[in-house]
């Protein structure tokens, strides 16, 4: 299967996103806010939360804004996608990655491909070797991440969450799992997308590109921006639709399900998840309308 860069980036990047180290990002009054995404599904009695969320992200911004501070003040139960400071099980998790294969870096890439990685990771003090021990989906993570290396991209906002509801005591909630998806990473990436990688850390023109629109997209975020996330989301399933299906809309079609037999214990319930899961023809959103949600945007 064929993934382009452009398409597949904003959904792994989700995923992927678990395993960077997160700083957290100053609160003070010059700090720029981001908008977001909040919305509220409403069903009878029951009121839901929902904040879609930004990983990675430059630390350069606050993602508390007042709705956001708000919501939490009212919040009982945080459920995310994954609880990522657990370090504990995503250490564990991690094995995930490790090859059991005997298709390996060294003997699915070509001379010019190896020369080209080995290029790529020597700013790290790494080569080949060091990829050779890994799945195509660890293989994808560590050479998209050499492309981030001094983009500041190191803040997550589900980490940020997740760290703050602790604080508060709220109650915690996995919609899935570490262990979830990097099994579903590791079905979806085949040594095609790890060349299709390659090609584009190791060309400056696509590389570039691809920071930018990295840069865009946390752009259209922080304004609030839905249009921009909506076209992108319509030609990911256009494009790659096997691909979209797999990552995108049975995901959500569960992450709903699961929600609306989480509410039914009168607490006050926040979802918070990354933001393209609510965007879309197939988006969490619509999946609870069809349960009999209305959905406002906050």
């Amino acid at each position: 299967m064929k993934i382009t860069k452009k398409l597949i980036k904003p959904f792994t990047t989700l995923l992927l996103g678990v395993f960077t180290l997160v700083g957290l990002i100053g609160c003070g009054d010059k700090t720029p806010v981001a908008e977001g995404y909040l919305w509220t599904a409403t069903k009878g009695d029951i009121t839901i939360n929902l904040i879609g969320t930004m990983h990675p992200a430059p630390s350069t911004h606050n993602f508390f804004n007042k709705k956001v501070t708000k919501i939490l003040k009212n919040t009982d139960v945080l459920s995310v996608e994954a609880d990522i400071t657990d370090m504990a099980k995503v250490n564990a998790s991690q094995d995930k990655l490790l090859n059991t294969s005997d298709k390996t870096a060294k003997n699915q890439l070509t001379e010019d491909e190896i020369k080209k990685v080995n290029e790529i990771l020597a700013p790290s003090n790494m080569n080949i070797s060091a990829l050779s021990v890994l799945t195509p989906a660890g293989i994808v993570s560590i050479l998209e991440s050499t492309m981030y290396q001094g983009e500041n991209y190191t803040t997550s906002f589900d980490e940020l969450l997740i760290k703050k509801s602790q604080e508060k005591g709220i109650e915690l909630h996995e919609l899935e799992s570490v262990d979830f998806q990097l099994d579903l990473l590791n079905n979806l990436y085949t040594w095609d997308d790890v060349k299709a990688t390659i090609s584009t850390v190791a060309d400056s023109t696509k590389k570039e590109e691809t920071i930018k629109y990295l840069k865009d997209t946390f752009n259209a975020y922080v304004d609030g921006n839905i249009e921009f996330l909506e076209e992108d989301v319509a030609n990911m399933k256009k494009e790659v639709p096997e691909f979209y299906d797999a990552l995108v809309t049975q995901r959500n079609i569960k992450m709903a399900e699961n929600i609306d037999k989480l509410v039914e214990d009168g607490k006050n319930h926040t979802i918070a998840v990354g933001c393209k899961h609510f965007i879309g023809e197939d988006s969490v959103l619509k999946e609870l309308e069809k349960r009999g949600y209305t959905i406002n945007r906050l």
